[in-house]
């Protein structure tokens, strides 16, 4: 064979040998075929979820407090009865208006005729200012700087009545002097008739359309102060037999009640003592707190005071504000508020004691099977879970522990019901949190309801959502699972 022959054969070969290389080279290996399935598939299913997720309009958890100050209009109760004048005559002031007295104690003077108011103006232009006492005149200088203190050009109300608490004063601080004197000098002549109190109390000389008032009776029309009436009984005036002619305190205990707003029952509802800020008088107090029922069916709150009720005794309303008012959580929009029903079990067929808490359920043939679950709220007996793998129906067993062997002779000697068949549910209130680009409830305490549209929930709360999570804005919208961006 010939040179060249052999170079054409050796030429002939290498060039098979690069075809089936160029031919291996074109096949990739088993594991490179099922990396690239492997990306094709999740490259598809990721076309799939970018199709299905939905645009969700999230909010920021953030902590807040309600926004309103809780003030307002309250009527005030008391122990009180009107005493009605025994005769016809002209009412003179003995007791100073607001003095306690006790019983047999003298009230006021009556006078048939009208002299003694007479003979009192005798005696001033008599003996004049000099003869009064010091504690006297130190009196209507007190009596008029107080006056000039609250005057409000605005309120007439308070200007007309004002005019008789300026009269009843004076003319209590003048009585002490001029009764002595009249008396010393009228020489045996009775010239009025002593009224005398027949138990102990506090004795004003008003009274209004309030003073029968009782709890039973209370309705919303009664905070109108439209509807409210004050007579005020001046000294000299003619009081007819049987007409009232001045009002006992029994205590200066007193309560005061005002409108439950709906939003109100969630913050007071538990409360067994509440401080009041009594706003014009400048005084805080604490009370009992109670709510009830009025006699048109709404709801209405009511503070119990033992003492400290002088200086309200000639008040029938007063604006109060709570002074414990200001409430704090986290504030989420209402929009957020979902409600969701979960399994309540009690806490004796759950076991908490590994890091993950579980259940023991039996099987169909009568095994037992642990069930991973979620605590979603706990009480006092009972906790309320959530499990992907039960059912209503299921029983379970009363010592959920998978590392002691179960024995089915436990059953029948046991004092106890080993078996919990699963049926009670309970509705939770919450809000669905984004967890990385899903939804996952979770339950809330609503603590306060404001104003402005808004809940304010208990940070402290067992499972709830923490502060900066992001929530979503209208949970109607979207269930439990749902994939969001």
């Amino acid at each position: 064979m010939s040179r060249r022959s052999e170079h054409h054969i050796r030429h002939s070969k290498n060039d098979l040998r690069s075809q089936r290389a160029m031919k291996n080279d074109m096949y990739l290996p088993y594991w490179a075929l099922i990396a690239l399935a492997i990306c094709v598939l999740y490259f598809v299913i990721s076309i799939f979820r970018l199709n299905d997720r939905r645009a969700v309009s999230s909010y920021q958890v953030i902590s807040g407090s309600n926004s309103t100050s809780n003030v307002y209009t309250a009527v005030i109760l008391r122990d009180e009865t009107v005493v009605n004048s025994p005769m016809d005559g002209y009412m003179n002031y003995y007791t100073k208006n607001g003095e306690r007295i006790g019983a047999s104690s003298i009230v006021c003077t009556m006078d048939a005729k009208g002299d003694f108011f007479k003979r009192m103006e005798e005696e001033l232009k008599e003996h004049g200012n000099n003869d009064l006492s010091d504690d006297t005149l130190k009196g209507f200088q007190s009596v008029l700087a107080q006056f000039n203190q609250n005057f409000d050009v605005n309120d007439y109300s308070r200007l007309y009545y004002g005019k008789y608490d300026i009269t009843t004063d004076l003319m209590d601080l003048l009585n002490t002097d001029v009764y002595n004197q009249i008396s010393k000098n009228a020489k045996g002549e009775s010239v009025f008739e002593a009224i005398r109190c027949t138990v102990p109390g506090i004795v004003m000389f008003s009274f209004d359309n309030y003073v029968s008032l009782k709890q039973e009776e209370i309705n919303e029309s009664l905070f109108n102060r439209s509807k409210y009436e004050l007579k005020k009984i001046a000294a000299g005036s003619h009081v007819e037999k049987d007409a009232p002619l001045y009002r006992i305190v029994n205590s200066d205990a007193f309560s005061v009640i005002f409108p439950l707003e709906e939003e109100d029952k969630l913050q007071y509802f538990l409360s067994q003592k509440i401080t009041i800020i009594f706003k014009e008088e400048g005084v805080t107090l604490e009370g009992a707190y109670s709510h009830f029922s009025g006699a048109d069916k709404k709801r209405y709150a009511k503070v119990d005071f033992s003492g400290n009720g002088y200086p309200f005794l000639n008040l029938r309303f007063v604006d109060i504000q709570i002074a414990d008012s200001n409430i704090s959580g986290y504030k989420i929009p209402k929009s957020a508020v979902t409600e969701k029903e979960y399994f309540s079990v009690p806490k004796d067929y759950v076991n908490t004691s590994k890091s993950t808490p579980y259940m023991m359920v039996y099987t169909d043939t009568g095994n037992l099977s642990k069930r991973q679950v979620s605590i979603i709220k706990s009480t006092e007996d009972e906790y309320v879970i959530s499990a992907s793998d039960i059912e209503s129906g299921d029983e379970l067993y009363y010592k959920p522990d998978e590392d002691i062997p179960y024995d089915s002779s436990q059953e029948s000697t046991s004092t106890v019901n080993l078996r919990y068949r699963l049926y009670n549910t309970t509705k939770i209130k919450g809000v669905y949190n984004i967890d990385r680009g899903y939804t996952v409830f979770k339950p809330i305490e609503i603590i306060y309801t404001t104003g402005d549209g808004y809940y304010i929930i208990d940070k402290q709360a067992p499972f709830t959502v923490k502060e900066y999570e992001r929530i979503s804005m209208n949970a109607a919208e979207y269930e439990e699972g749902d994939f969001v961006y």
